[in-house]
């Protein structure tokens, strides 16, 4: 047995009982014990001071219960700092209300003995142990939370806003007679601003999914050719040197976050384009099937390693190893596509092949979820 010594505090109004304690402590177990001593509650909290591993507590004492022992130990956190067994004459009920009031454990003063009181100890000295670890994780998580909530300030606008400006700034400018050298310039900076405003907008899409328990949305009737349409368009005007076909079969409608699904599929499209050699198509296509509205995002590249499938849309994880400073992300835009799908209702997958090339598959309800 270990030679570990602990330091048990005696809480009863017994003198005879607290010899008891003692003597069967020191002869149930090799372990080494300091004792500390009380009669009364108003005597209790000073004997449980800091270095105590154990609470010993009669459930009788003669200014109180053990209910107020343990209210006097509660601290701000409210629960008890120390692990406290306490011996009852009680029914269980009584044991029960006193394992909710803080205790670790409970049992009849008439069952004592040197294995079972050490037994208890012990054993309450362990479930505290993992309690306490447990409260100092959910401790760190939200202080880690509170951090990130923090962090959405910042970023919504102390850097929104100035990246706000050189948009508009650079847009502007587009519209003005400028010479080719100085055009291909203000584009280099208005295409980094819009790569900047989207890195922004998918961390803090990520830090809402993980903090505020998912993206919101706000459904509205849409039409998905329209939707598609739109994005489309835009990427071409992103990438006008690639061929992006956009394929439209029958018509889907249903209540949707225009936005936020526009958002999902060009994230979807600008994977598409930034993981497929330049010669090659990529291909949008929606249509409705069985109550769904379908958007598959096609392209030629190189297939995803089959380890990497199943954390394709964790956040922080990518396609392929491929490192390229031009199209470098946080590698959230496929996790933000499956929390936009989700937060609607629907679903988002992937299939991946040498001879099919890769498909995404978005699916959003034709009509509002119930």
């Amino acid at each position: 047995m270990t030679c570990e010594t602990w330091t048990i505090a005696v809480i009863d109004d017994s003198r005879e009982d607290r010899d008891d304690v003692r003597r069967m402590l020191l002869s149930g177990s090799g372990r080494r014990y300091r004792f500390r001593e009380a009669d009364t509650c108003a005597e209790a909290a000073a004997a449980c001071v800091d270095g105590i591993d154990c609470v010993i507590l009669d459930f009788n004492l003669p200014d109180g219960t053990a209910f107020d022992v343990l209210a006097q130990l509660r601290g701000e956190g409210g629960f008890v700092p120390y692990p406290v067994v306490v011996l009852t004459g009680g029914a269980a009920d009584v044991g029960k209300a006193l394992i909710r009031a803080g205790a670790q454990d409970y049992f009849q003063k008439d069952w004592m003995d040197p294995a079972r009181l050490t037994r208890a100890v012990e054993s309450a000295v362990e479930r505290f142990a993992i309690s306490s670890e447990l409260r100092a994780r959910e401790q760190a998580l939200r202080e880690r939370e509170d951090f990130e909530r923090y962090l959405i300030g910042i970023v919504s606008h102390d850097l929104r806003s100035p990246l706000t400006t050189i948009l508009l700034a650079t847009q502007a400018a587009l519209r003005w007679d400028l010479d080719d050298r100085t055009a291909r310039l203000v584009l280099r900076v208005n295409s980094a601003a819009e790569r900047a405003a989207r890195m922004i907008r998918d961390l803090l899409d990520f830090t809402q999914a993980r903090v505020g328990g998912g993206i919101p949305v706000e459904r509205r009737p849409e039409d998905l050719a329209t939707i598609c349409k739109a994005v489309v368009e835009e990427a071409w005007m992103a990438h006008p040197g690639r061929e992006i076909r956009l394929l439209q079969e029958g018509t889907a409608r249903g209540e949707w976050d225009a936005d936020r699904t526009m958002q999902a599929l060009h994230n979807l499209i600008t994977n598409a384009v930034h993981y497929s050699p330049p010669d090659t198509t990529v291909t949008v296509r929606s249509r409705a099937e069985d109550g769904w509205a379908i958007l598959e995002v096609h392209n030629w590249g190189d297939p995803i390693p089959p380890e990497a499938l199943s954390v394709l849309f964790q956040p922080l994880r990518r396609c392929t190893h491929r490192s390229d400073r031009s199209t470098r992300s946080v590698g959230l835009g496929l996790y933000i596509v499956s929390q936009i799908a989700r937060a609607q209702g629907g679903g988002v997958d992937v299939q991946s092949t040498a001879e099919a090339g890769t498909t995404f598959t978005l699916r959003l309800p034709v009509t509002e979820p119930s």
